[in-house]
């Protein structure tokens, strides 16, 4: 089973920088792994936002 979740970029953009600010500010080691993915996914949103304006 497959779930599909849909976001404005605005909406992902938020929930990005919310997350990685998250595993920042709570020194949540088990997740600095997923830093650089999340690093790498809001630069393409932010690429994304920028060519759309």
């Amino acid at each position: 089973m497959e779930i599909v979740v849909l976001f404005t970029i605005e909406e992902a953009e938020t929930r990005i920088q919310n997350r990685i600010n998250e595993i920042i500010n709570n020194n949540d080691q088990p997740n600095y792994e997923k830093l650089p993915g999340l690093i790498e996914a809001l630069k393409i949103i932010l690429e994304c936002n920028k060519a759309e304006n």
